[in-house]
């Protein structure tokens, strides 16, 4: 090192601690006996013994602060007066304080945000889980009122009167007809009750005798068809059951009621893209009428069914949108037509 080129207290990089240092002194008398002697602050112990080199190396230095203290010794013995020269040698990234401390941190922020991220999904999960519970209690609570709806007391009562008369006019042949369809719209009934969906087959076997058994009890009876788009194939159909049933119960008891055997009643299905288009058509005397009608016998018309069917498609339209219901007065009737997401 030149000292004089060299700042004051200079820093070096903790790779450039392999440091050599010269001396050069002056002796008039004896220069060939010039001996010298150093000590290195922060490294050496004591003082180098007197010797005649003229340069001190150290290899390796760790980081730190250093001084490097010299002399010259002349051959009588005197002693030059003492000078020094401080350096410093910077530590590596990874032994520095700060670095140290993101070896701790670092971990520590990764366990807290992993766990943190694991709660979030466990909540998260857990939200969903309760959603989808209470959207479930909820649609099953609608299912039941629709089933409760559906065995219409009134309706039990006059089909089984019904069949009760043919037993009583020995028309046996048609009293078990019927009562075969009674059973098997019961079995229905309660079998559909207890699943989220049924084949779109079940659901046509069913108003197909309850229509009947409808006819039944009405003298002259209306008359009803089912349409089933030629695409369409019924048992691959899949949707929630009870649907249909509430609104061809108000077509007969409010729209038909008056027409007799002029009654008409179609029920059609029709596939739009990946919905299912079902439609309840009637020929009967409207909404305005029946809802007048209602009111000059003091009594208030209003369908719990229907509300229960547009309760159970809102919560449907949560898991796959698409569900709607649309009721269109017609000059002459009525048009239901449910939009069903199809499975």
């Amino acid at each position: 090192v030149a000292w004089d080129s060299v700042a004051a207290t200079p820093r070096f990089p903790y790779d450039q601690n392999h440091l050599s240092f010269e001396f050069i002194g002056i002796d008039f008398n004896n220069p060939s006996r010039l001996s010298y002697q150093w000590k290195l602050d922060g490294f050496d112990a004591d003082w180098i013994k007197p010797t005649a080199k003229t340069d001190a190396i150290y290899s390796n230095l760790p980081p730190g602060d250093y001084t490097l203290r010299y002399r010259s010794i002349a051959s009588d013995g005197l002693m030059s007066d003492e000078h020094a020269w401080s350096f410093y040698i910077h530590e590596p990234v990874w032994q520095t304080w700060w670095f140290k401390l993101l070896l701790w941190v670092v971990p520590i922020l990764i366990v807290l945000v992993v766990v943190w991220s694991y709660v979030r999904q466990i909540k998260a999960r857990a939200k969903r889980q309760t959603e989808k519970i209470t959207l479930e209690k909820e649609l099953i609570e609608l299912e039941q009122k629709a089933l409760r709806l559906q065995m219409n007391p009134h309706f039990l009562f006059n089909a089984l009167n019904s069949i009760q008369s043919l037993v009583a006019l020995e028309n046996h042949k048609d009293a078990r007809k019927y009562l075969q369809k009674f059973a098997k719209l019961m079995r229905l009934t309660l079998q559909n009750s207890r699943v989220d969906s049924i084949p779109l087959s079940d659901e046509i076997g069913t108003l197909q005798n309850y229509m009947e058994l409808e006819q039944l009890t009405k003298k002259p009876a209306f008359q009803f068809a089912i349409e089933v788009a030629a695409n369409i194939q019924p048992d691959d159909l899949y949707i929630p059951p009870m649907m249909l049933q509430p609104f061809i119960e108000n077509s007969i008891k409010h729209g038909l009621v008056d027409l007799g055997d002029k009654g008409r009643l179609s029920v059609r299905f029709g596939l739009e893209g990946d919905k299912l288009v079902c439609e309840i058509e009637d020929n009967g005397i409207g909404r305005e009428a029946a809802q007048e009608k209602a009111r000059e016998k003091s009594k208030t018309h209003e369908s719990a069914a229907i509300q229960v069917i547009t309760d159970r498609l809102e919560i449907l339209n949560q898991e796959h949108a698409g569900n709607a219901l649309e009721i269109i007065d017609l000059d002459n009737g009525t048009l239901v037509r449910v939009v069903l997401a199809v499975a």
